[in-house]
C-alpha cells in the first residue's frame, strides 16, 4: 500500500464502492511501510482505513479532510514524533481518539503522550492483531460517546502534577451529617468460584492504566516515588470520578487502582493515598479485593495520621447488605472491619 491511500481500491478484500457512510474511518501514520501494510491488513475488515507515511503530509490531509474517528501513530517518526504529532492533530481534530504504537513505553514519553497529547490508548509493538483491533474498536467507541455529548472531553493538559499533602479529589469531607445519612444497599458480592485461585490485580491489557502502572512500578521499586504518583494522580482521579458519576467501569482496573493506590501510600507514607482505595469501593457498592486489602493493611504500617473518615463511611456502606454476605464474603468484611484498628493507631 502507497502512502497516503486508503484499504479501498488497493486490496481485493475490500470493496470501497461497498463501504458504508457509517463505517468509522481510520488515519494510521508511521514511517515504516511495511507495519502500515500489517495495519491495513488488520484493521481493513472493520474500519476504513487510510495511511501516511509522513506526519507532516497526515496534517496537510487532516486540514482537507477531517472525518475521521480514530487517529493511530507511531511514537517514533523521523519528521516530528507521534506525541507531537497528536497534540497536532487534537487542534484539528478535537473530537477524534488518538491511540498511540509505540516500542518505547518509557516514563516521559507516557507523561508526554497524555499531557500534551491526550492519548486514549497505547499500544506496544508487536502487538497481536486481536489486541489492535480491539483498542480501535474501543477508540472508535470512545469517540461516538464524546460525539454522543456534543463536545471532545480530552486529558487535560497539566493533569500529571505532583500530589500535596491533601489533594481535593482525594478528600472525602464526610461530616457527621453525610456518614448519617442513608445509604443505598450494596448488591450482594459474588464469591469467586474457586477461592484457591486469587485472579490477579491486573488492569486490562493495552489500556492506559495497564501501561501507568508498569512504568509506575519501575519508578517505585527504583525509590521514584514522586514519578509513580505524577503518572497515577490522573488516571486514578478519573476512574474515581467515574465511578462517582455512575458510568461503568472495569472490575480488573479498579481492582488494580485500589492496590496501586496503597502501594503509593506505602512508598510516600502519605495518608491521603489511602483514602483512594476506601472511596472508590464506597462509590461501585463493592467489597474490595482480597488483594487491595493486603496491600491497605501493610501500608497501614508506614503512613502516618490516617483520616478514618473514608473507610468508616465504607464500611457504614458495607453494613447495611452484610446480612446477606456468605460466608466468604464474611470473612472479606471482616478483614475490611480490621483496617479501622490500623488505621487508628497511626495517629
Amino acid at each position: 500500500m502507497t502512502a497516503g491511500s486508503s484499504r479501498s481500491g488497493t486490496d481485493p478484500l475490500w470493496d470501497g464502492s461497498s463501504a458504508r457512510p457509517e463505517t468509522p474511518r481510520i488515519l494510521c501514520v508511521d514511517d515504516d511501510p511495511n507495519l502500515l501494510n500489517g495495519l491495513c491488513r488488520v484493521l481493513g475488515f472493520d474500519f476504513e482505513v487510510v495511511t501516511e507515511n509522513n506526519p507532516l503530509a497526515a496534517l496537510d490531509r487532516l486540514e482537507r479532510d477531517a472525518d475521521f474517528q480514530v487517529v493511530l501513530s507511531d511514537l517514533k517518526m523521523p519528521q516530528i514524533d507521534g506525541t507531537l504529532f497528536l497534540a497536532r492533530t487534537q487542534r484539528l481534530l478535537p473530537a477524534a481518539t488518538r491511540v498511540l504504537l509505540t516500542g518505547e513505553a518509557d516514563l516521559a514519553s507516557a507523561i508526554a503522550a497524555i499531557n500534551e497529547a491526550g492519548v486514549f490508548r497505547f499500544l506496544s509493538k508487536p502487538c497481536a492483531g486481536d489486541q489492535l483491533v480491539d483498542a480501535v474498536r474501543a477508540a472508535v467507541d470512545q469517540h461516538r460517546v464524546l460525539s454522543a455529548a456534543g463536545a471532545a472531553i480530552p486529558l487535560a493538559p497539566g493533569t500529571f502534577t505532583s500530589i500535596q499533602r491533601s489533594p481535593a479529589w482525594l478528600r472525602p469531607a464526610p461530616g457527621p451529617e453525610l456518614l448519617r445519612t442513608p445509604v443505598a444497599p450494596l448488591p450482594t458480592p459474588t464469591a469467586p468460584a474457586d477461592s484457591s485461585q486469587t485472579r490477579r490485580a491486573c488492569p486490562r491489557p493495552g489500556s492506559l492504566l495497564a501501561l501507568l502502572a508498569e512504568v509506575a512500578g519501575e519508578a517505585l521499586a527504583e525509590g521514584r516515588t514522586k514519578d509513580a504518583e505524577r503518572v497515577l494522580t490522573g488516571p486514578l482521579e478519573t476512574l474515581l470520578k467515574n465511578a462517582r458519576a455512575g458510568r461503568a467501569t472495569n472490575e480488573a482496573d479498579c481492582e488494580a487502582a485500589a492496590v496501586l493506590a496503597a502501594r503509593l501510600a506505602a512508598a510516600s507514607r502519605e495518608s491521603s493515598w489511602l483514602d483512594y482505595p476506601f472511596l472508590l469501593f464506597t462509590a461501585l457498592r463493592r467489597l474490595l479485593p482480597s488483594r487491595a486489602i493486603d496491600e491497605i493493611q501493610a501500608a497501614s504500617h508506614q503512613v502516618r495520621r490516617a483520616n478514618p473518615a473514608p473507610l468508616q463511611l465504607y464500611l457504614s456502606a458495607l453494613e447495611l447488605s452484610s446480612r446477606g454476605f456468605r460466608h466468604a464474603e464474611r470473612c472479606q468484611f471482616k478483614r475490611i472491619q480490621q483496617c479501622r484498628a490500623l488505621l487508628a493507631a497511626t495517629g
